[in-house]
């Protein structure tokens, strides 16, 4: 949700040149320090290109959605994060906002990997998790408000979604269930669990005897789980 605004700014809005060249600039940077991590391949970006997140065309005709996994986009933020030091102008109080919010996001994500094995986070690990996700939202409303009253160029780069809102339960709700449990993230569990399951019944059936034998694999799948 942050990254592609981020990008779409560095990328589009304060460096000098054409888009492509602005985009192939931060990527260089951000490999610096986003290669030398040691993450799985699959969490990884191998490259990134303008139709990933815009239409190359019209960058400026609507709000950019990076397509990428949700693994690949978490793995990126601490690079796009030190990209963001290093080439952003540090004079600008909105532009300060904008590290601010990628601060909070890669301390979320780091939270939830320290206690990535507890059912509930510690009390003052919640705490700073209700801090920082408040905070992230706080920033994207404040961006929002501001990029869009500056003029058409300027009212896509940030908007608040959905999941802004059901970031602020997850961070009402850490003092009583890990984050990693709740609904966001148990979605893209659940997405990767039925992909497998549908690769399993698709062969030799047809899409109707597929869908029945999909839905009886999982509810069997389910019983077991309830069972142990």
């Amino acid at each position: 949700m942050l990254f592609e605004k981020i990008r779409y700014e560095l990328d589009i809005t304060f460096l000098q040149g054409e888009p492509q060249q602005n985009l192939d600039y931060c990527w260089e940077r951000i490999k610096r320090e986003y290669f030398p991590m040691q993450l799985s391949a699959t969490c990884k970006f191998t490259n990134i290109t303008l139709s990933m997140f815009c239409d190359p065309t019209r960058p400026r005709g609507s709000h950019p959605r990076l397509k990428g996994r949700a693994a690949e986009i978490k793995s990126i933020m601490p690079a796009l994060l030190w990209c963001w030091r290093h080439v952003a102008p540090n004079d600008n109080d909105w532009w300060a906002q904008v590290e601010l919010a990628l601060k909070c996001t890669v301390f979320l994500d780091d939270t939830m990997d320290a206690h990535k094995d507890e059912d509930v986070l510690p009390r003052e690990a919640a705490q700073q998790f209700q801090s920082a996700g408040f905070a992230l939202n706080t920033c994207m409303n404040s961006l929002l408000e501001h990029y869009a009253n500056l003029g058409p160029d300027s009212e896509y780069l940030f908007n608040i979604v959905p999941k802004n809102h059901f970031l602020a339960h997850l961070c009402l709700m850490s003092y009583y269930i890990n984050p990693r449990c709740a609904w966001c993230y148990m979605g893209e569990d659940m997405m990767h669990q039925m992909r497998r399951l549908s690769s399993g019944v698709a062969r030799g059936n047809s899409h109707k005897q597929a869908g029945r034998k999909l839905m009886l694999w999982y509810g069997q799948g389910i019983a077991r789980l309830l069972a142990d």
